[in-house]
């Protein structure tokens, strides 16, 4: 007979999760064979779904359904089936297909495509994000490089430069690579040091101007206009350098300062100039207690020499005198043209004495002088009054007083002649 004990105890640790080695009938008595073959089937049934439900449950796919057809191994196969389908469209998903949908798992179903339709609007504002990226990234690119100003990024971390446009390319005379590699100092040499203070200072976010002199990579020095921003961008500190070469400005400005402040025909310094420089040297005087004379000169009848041979002429008298008195007069002395022919000559750290043989020496260098215009030979002489700054004279206007009226004496006594004031 079989042993029923051993059968419920077989189906028992089956549901237990024990998969018994052995089927559970083995010997039958003579007219049980058909029974027993009936368990023995089920048992090894019921032992595939078992093997098959296991990994099933964990997700794993690759194990293949029992192949007995009954209605407890359909639901089974068409679960494994559908979860098969899942996973390739879950593979597709992957890959960018949002295309799939499932309506084949109920619940399940809806939280699936609800998923994919969620991820293609994501993909798709995602893109659109990538692609205005792009096009910033690419004006950014654009207004980068085309900027007529040198634009360099300086890494604050690293101490090097991390990107700079053409401009600097091609202002500096480096390489890209090149360029990446410098540093401050190699710009602004030992200016470099003031320069973290340019974007630490106050108002750190706040672009800020500065002038500078920087140096090319031949060695040659240039003055610029810098516009020196920080910022920080992922987890690191940048400041970036706008640099404006600033060379034919600084012309300008010193051709406009010169044209403020010199005679254009004679190149001296002119009226309102060489008043300003005389003020300042009078109180350097005063302050110190040292020398200072003044001398005036006028040039003899120089109407007869308009008259003789015309303005043109006339001018180039005022330049030939210019020119005898420069080379006359020491480095220290400041010569400015006060009026047409009137001259005025401060001479520092200079005795009422010594200024007399130096204006006696001018004197005779312009008497000497031989003047030639359009063929024509002539000659010019000199008037000059002189006076030193006295003790208790304050302002320049003194002095000048006195060196004029030293001027019309030495007019009223024959011309020609040094006068000084007493």
């Amino acid at each position: 007979m079989m042993d029923r004990s051993a059968i419920l105890g077989a189906f028992e640790a089956l549901f237990r999760g024990t998969i018994p080695g052995d089927i559970p009938v083995n010997e039958v008595s003579p007219g049980d064979e058909p029974l027993a073959q009936a368990i023995n089937q089920l048992f090894t049934f019921m032992r595939e779904i078992r093997d098959f439900i296991v990994p099933l449950a964990k997700g794993e796919l690759s194990q293949h359904p029992p192949e007995v057809r009954n209605f407890m191994a359909s639901p089974f196969k068409e679960l494994h089936s559908r979860l098969s389908q899942l996973t390739w469209q879950a593979e597709q998903v992957a890959k960018g297909d949002f295309s799939q949908r499932v309506d084949f798992m109920g619940d399940f179903s809806v939280a699936f495509n609800t998923m994919v339709i969620a991820l293609e609007a994501k993909e798709k504002a995602l893109n659109k994000t990538i692609q205005r990226l792009g096009e910033e990234e690419q004006r950014y690119r654009l207004l980068f490089d085309e900027e007529q100003d040198a634009v360099a990024i300086y890494d604050i971390g690293s101490g090097h430069f991390f990107n700079v446009n053409r401009a600097a390319v091609e202002r500096y005379g480096y390489t890209q690579e090149q360029f990446l590699s410098l540093s401050l100092a190699d710009l602004f040499h030992g200016r470099a040091l003031e320069m973290p203070r340019m974007w630490e200072e106050e108002h750190p976010g706040e672009p800020r101007l500065f002038e500078l002199e920087n140096w090319h990579k031949d060695g040659s020095c240039f003055p610029v206009e810098i516009s020196v921003g920080a910022f920080s961008y992922g987890g690191k500190s940048f400041v970036c350098l706008i640099i404006r070469d600033i060379t034919e400005r600084k012309r300008s400005e010193a051709e406009l300062l010169r044209l403020a402040t010199t005679d254009v025909l004679t190149g001296l310094a002119n009226r309102r100039h060489f008043l300003d420089l005389a003020q300042q040297e009078t109180s350097r005087s005063k302050r110190y207690h040292r020398p200072l004379s003044l001398l005036m000169l006028d040039i003899d009848f120089f109407k007869r020499v308009n008259d003789a041979h015309g303005h043109g002429g006339g001018d180039r008298a005022l330049v030939a005198f210019a020119e005898v008195c420069l080379t006359t007069l020491r480095k220290t002395d400041l010569m400015g043209r006060i009026g047409g022919e009137e001259f005025a000559i401060l001479l520092p750290e200079t005795s009422l004495g010594a200024g007399r043989e130096i204006g006696e020496r001018l004197r005779r260098s312009v008497e000497a002088c031989t003047i030639l215009f359009e063929g024509a030979r002539f000659g010019i002489t000199v008037s000059l009054g002189l006076a030193e700054l006295n003790p208790g004279e304050e302002s320049f206007d003194a002095l000048l007083k006195r060196a004029d009226g030293a001027l019309y004496e030495a007019k009223d006594q024959g011309r020609n002649r040094l006068v000084h004031s007493g």
